[in-house]
């Protein structure tokens, strides 16, 4: 009989250790979070941020581009404005903000200029001479915007 009881013992000793009485009464749940800060819902959405006054969250703006030439062609120059290439300063064409025959001895215009755009390549073409061009890179300002003036 004693052989048949040790496989009894040994079961009880095994549950005994693995599971606890359970006699316990402790409360062992964690603590609930602290209570959210109240959120003011006085504004609504945009009308909700303060910014300084004449601020109006425009994405881009406005830069003259004004070519002076000697005297007046009959088309026989072309300007491009353009963004840049994005691995270098060269002109990337499929990127133009302006492009202009230039007739007149004053030609002037306004382009929307993103307000991330730090480069502009300008480049005047003549049409009766493929080889001669005239490149420069214009560069944004820290100081503010300033017509970009080209004299030919």
């Amino acid at each position: 009989m004693n052989q048949n009881r040790l496989p009894l013992v040994l079961m009880l000793g095994l549950l005994a250790g693995c599971g606890g009485s359970g006699g316990s009464s402790t409360d062992t749940s964690p603590e609930p979070p602290p209570p959210t800060p109240p959120v003011d819902t006085s504004g609504d959405g945009a009308a909700a941020i303060l910014a300084p006054s004449g601020f109006d969250f425009s994405t881009t703006e406005p830069l003259t581009i004004k070519v002076v030439q000697a005297t007046a062609h009959s088309a026989d120059r072309y300007l491009t404005v353009c963004l840049p290439d994005s691995e270098s300063t060269v002109a990337d064409y499929s990127k133009c903000l302006l492009r202009a025959p230039l007739r007149d001895a004053v030609f002037a215009n306004d382009i929307m200029l993103p307000n991330d755009t730090e480069l502009l390549e300008i480049e005047i073409w003549s049409l009766r001479d493929a080889n001669v061009v005239t490149s420069m890179t214009w560069r944004r300002p820290t100081d503010g915007f300033q017509p970009v003036r080209i004299e030919l």
